[in-house]
């Protein structure tokens, strides 16, 4: 079998992947993208199985470093807060920042993929579609990928940067690789690779616009049909659609419904007409999108280390997936790049010394945003319709427009600045404390005492800020 030679790779053609071959080809590196799939480009195997993404503060910085947010702009389309609606149709926004300038933008995760491979082919990077990756020896850095033809490649390859997604092959490898050859170096519970499913899956549904080509829904906000157990959401696309997602167990008991449960049309329309009666009459398509489309799985991955020498090394989703309920598993995987750019420029590329440096800033970190993530899951189908939490919430953004330079909350923290996802986890512990402090024995956000407010500011949020060199001018 003939071996061809290249001394640096990515495997995963996907949003980070795609990212990480711009910043590498503008470090001067010359790099090819390994992907299973087919272009998708020229493909649509894909419809009927994405999430609307939002590009947040962290994802917007990485593409910033690379001058590409103003192209990439141009195909989202702003979210300014959630639109809860509640089974008699009734509606409650949520917004979302302190003010008008703070917002999210929604983006189709098929379209931002098609264009960063665009965009990568455009610095020259060369991407080897239908490419799947079977088996590797790590010691003679040799890969094996299967072709669209079924035949099997051989590549030597320096250096893999893995971005191959939650499912990824080359975290399964490494891990055994280290499983056999290395955990003599671990100490105890340091080596480990944990994938946790969530019990909930999820479907793509398609609301169009209405006859004369306009949003059907507000399409400024997070729309959020939260029901318990399970709920369904949408946000806008371009051209006056949106995307819809049914959040949904995969099983359950005690007659809450669930994808296992709906088996033909009649009981998807009947879902979908008893519980979300304003949605249902805006999505024309629903039996046959409900049979057709794939339930989706979700699921948290952790695992350590994330590298193997200067061999390879995991990013984005590869390395710490998360259920998509914070809006930060792109965002955090643009992150990575962002923050191995950074390494790149300060190391000189002593790649195993690198590696140690980010896996030492970024673990810490994907750890905490999985986690806030699973919390907002809660959240999000069981309490934002509750009045005593919409009142906190009325509270927490009175808060951030009176004293923004002392409180922002944890979302806020997330989602517009670039504080560490650790420092944000470890601040929601400390807001959620002060928020239930505050809203006791209140029926509206007009009864908050405000001197007393700033008083608990300073002794439970500014000590914190202050002692890890923290600002909210974001």
């Amino acid at each position: 079998m003939t071996v061809k030679e290249e001394k640096y790779a990515i495997i995963g053609g996907g949003l980070v992947g795609s990212l990480m071959a711009i910043f590498l080809k503008r470090k001067g590196i010359d790099v090819v993208v390994f992907e299973r799939r087919e272009d998708l480009r020229k493909s649509d195997k894909d419809h009927g199985r994405s999430i609307n993404l939002i590009a947040t503060s962290r994802g917007i910085h990485a593409l910033k470093k690379l001058s590409l947010w103003e192209e990439i702009k141009k195909i989202t389309v702003p979210v300014f807060g959630r639109m809860i609606h509640s089974i008699e149709e009734d509606l409650t926004f949520q917004p979302y920042g302190k003010d008008k300038n703070e917002c999210n933008y929604s983006v189709s995760r098929s379209k931002l993929n098609e264009k960063l491979i665009s965009l990568a082919e455009k610095e020259g990077v060369k991407f080897l579609f239908n490419s799947s990756l079977t088996k590797c020896d790590f010691s003679e850095r040799k890969y094996f990928f299967i072709n669209a033809k079924g035949d099997e490649e051989c590549y030597k390859l320096g250096l893999v940067f893995a971005a191959d997604g939650a499912g990824s092959q080359c975290r399964k490898i490494l891990m055994d690789h280290l499983r056999v050859n290395y955990a003599e170096k671990f100490e105890k519970n340091e080596f480990y690779e944990d994938i946790d499913p969530l019990e909930s899956g999820y479907k793509e549904f398609f609301m169009p616009s209405d006859e004369s080509g306009n949003y059907c829904l507000d399409k400024d906000s997070l729309h959020i049909w939260p029901r318990g157990s399970y709920m369904f959401m949408t946000l806008a696309n371009l051209k006056g659609s949106f995307t819809g997602t049914l959040y949904m167990p995969h099983k359950s008991e005690g007659g809450v419904p669930n994808f296992g449960d709906i088996n033909n049309k009649k009981e998807a329309r009947k879902l979908f007409k008893t519980k979300f009666p304003d949605a249902e009459r805006l999505l024309p398509h629903l039996e046959e999108e409900f049979m057709e489309n794939p339930t989706g799985k979700l699921g948290t991955v952790k695992c350590y280390p994330w590298y193997l020498e200067d061999k390879m090394i995991l990013l984005g989703d590869a390395a710490h997936a998360i259920v998509p309920f914070f809006g930060q598993g792109m965002n955090c995987g643009f992150e990575d790049c962002a923050v191995l750019d950074d390494l790149m420029s300060d190391n000189e590329k002593n790649w195993d010394s690198l590696f140690g440096q980010f896996i030492k800033n970024r673990k810490e970190n994907a750890d905490a945003i999985a986690d806030m993530a699973l919390e907002n899951f809660f959240e999000m189908k069981n309490k934002v319709g509750d009045s005593s939490f919409l009142l906190k919430k009325q509270i927490e953004n009175l808060l951030e427009k009176t004293f923004p330079s002392l409180y922002r909350s944890r979302y806020a923290i997330v989602t517009y600045g670039l504080i560490d996802y650790k420092h944000a986890f470890e601040l929601g512990k400390i807001q959620k404390e002060l928020i239930d402090e505050l809203s006791e024995g209140l029926d509206s956000k007009e009864q908050l005492n405000l001197p007393r407010a700033k008083k608990l500011i300073e002794e439970k949020i500014t000590p914190y800020t202050k002692k890890h060199h923290l600002s909210f001018d974001f």
